[in-house]
């Protein structure tokens, strides 16, 4: 994923300072495309990151829902007859 992101980072500037044809320039096409993905696959990193991270810190999901999810009376007496 590394790799694919470098190489397309670098389609990006080589391709820079192309002759643009106007508005059907392909290659203005695939720049945009290629920033597109790079933004989708970021996004997927810091999930990705962030799970990682939680994972071995010893967080657990529960423990984050409570950051969320305020106990409310119904909650705490089903927790209590549990």
């Amino acid at each position: 994923m590394i790799l694919i992101v470098l190489l397309s980072a670098g389609t990006v500037v080589l391709e820079a300072t192309h002759a643009c044809d106007g508005a059907d320039c392909r290659v203005c096409d695939i720049i945009h495309t290629l920033g597109n993905m790079i933004r989708g696959w970021a996004a997927i990193a810091v999930i990705l990151l962030f799970a990682v991270s939680s994972h071995l810190s010893g967080v657990r999901p529960r423990t984050i829902a409570r950051c969320f999810f305020r106990a409310t009376p119904v909650t705490d007496k089903v927790v209590m007859l549990n």
